[in-house]
């Protein structure tokens, strides 16, 4: 089943139409993915419009999905991220993290206690019901950091993990970077680099899983490995690492089931004529864990020759093929489709879906698309 979305935007009490009907083919078994049951009048498409300077407030528009009307406002933010009614994150000047709802309304997360000099780091669930988040200060020469749980409203608060670290030392850090839907385990990593970077894709280089019900946390296998990519199907069960091998100019993919403590991987995909991977990353994992989209780039971000690859894994297979070859965009996916993906302009914005079938790629919404808010 198809949910059909028209964009529309709101400007002087009127409404403009800015891009033709939407049809997002999403399966309802992908982590990542539209509802494409009936929706009622608090659903809503949530899309972004970046600002090109830095100091410069975004768009962000919720759609309702029954009407096809908008409500714009204006933020100055940045990693934004759904979580159970609005859109949270993080503002660029305070760091405070906080929430807009579709009403208009726009807010700190009241539930998290930023303590002046506290270094933030936080995720969500692919659900948007669970958030997790960590606070990390010095105190005579070590690092102390405190990870938090709590569900999207702020109830069920719970101090999950306290850890202590010396300064300078390669697990300095505690960086969540996923909760699973059930709120009963977390992913992260221990490291004293930041687990993202303005010039790179997000990497982690030595990655845990904490069981909830026990307070348990235990190393994934073959860790501590690269900095490199990561990203976990929904039960986290399955967790996806993305170690580029610059000497051979290739990229391995390793599937790690959590549960029994295995690892499958992937052979690397073929080598393009004059483009060489030097990081990968925007991985989406399926709930099962088999089926993967990624994006390689062959440079930083800021380098203007940067030339972005789009590879789809195949787990079961053991097969990877590339399926946007080079360009100057990143493209970014989102949300799998039956026989396709959802992509979104990373810098240039916009939202486009690819037919993994022939290739081909179809524009279908001027803004980049963040998400569904279901009520």
């Amino acid at each position: 089943m198809a949910a059909a979305l028209t964009v529309t935007f709101r400007r002087c009490g009127r409404c403009i139409l800015i891009g033709a009907l939407i049809m997002l083919l999403i399966s309802s078994t992908d982590r990542h993915h539209v509802q494409a049951q009936a929706v009622d009048a608090d659903s809503y498409d949530v899309f972004i419009t970046r600002s090109a300077a830095t100091t410069a407030p975004d768009t962000i528009y919720f759609v309702s999905v029954r009407s096809g009307l908008s409500t714009p406002i204006t933020l100055t933010g940045k990693d934004y991220r759904l979580l159970g009614d609005g859109v949270a994150y993080q503002d660029r000047t305070s760091g405070q993290l906080q929430i807009a709802r579709p009403d208009g309304q726009n807010g700190p997360l009241g539930f998290i206690d930023e303590s002046a000099g506290s270094a933030l780091a936080w995720a969500v669930s692919s659900d948007q019901h669970w958030i997790v988040w960590t606070l990390a200060h010095t105190s005579a020469g070590s690092v102390l950091s405190d990870m938090y749980i709590a569900q999207a409203d702020g109830s069920g608060k719970l101090l999950a993990l306290h850890t202590s670290a010396a300064v300078g030392s390669s697990n300095s850090g505690l960086y969540p970077i996923a909760i699973s839907n059930d709120g009963a385990a977390v992913i992260f990593a221990r490291q004293s680099v930041a687990v993202s970077d303005s010039d790179r894709y997000a990497a982690a280089t030595d990655v845990y899983r904490l069981d909830l019900s026990n307070g348990q946390f235990t190393h994934l296998l073959g860790e501590p490995r690269c900095l490199c990519g990561v990203t976990f199907s929904a039960d986290e069960r399955t967790v996806l690492r993305l170690d580029v091998d610059s000497s051979k100019h290739a990229v391995t993919a390793h599937f790690v089931d959590t549960l029994v403590n295995t690892e499958q991987l992937v052979n690397p995909f073929p080598t393009v004529l004059n483009w060489q991977p030097a990081q990968a990353g925007d991985a989406l994992l399926t709930d099962k864990g088999t089926l993967a989209v990624y994006t390689v780039a062959n440079g930083a971000f800021s380098d203007k020759r940067t030339q972005y690859a789009l590879i789809l894994v195949d787990m079961l297979q053991r097969q990877q093929r590339i399926i946007i070859p080079p360009r100057p965009d990143r493209l970014r996916p989102v949300a799998f489709t039956r026989g396709g993906v959802i992509l979104v302009g990373a810098d240039k914005g916009g939202s486009y879906r690819l037919t993994f079938t022939d290739g081909t790629l179809t524009p279908i919404a001027s803004s980049a698309y963040l998400g569904t808010l279901n009520g």
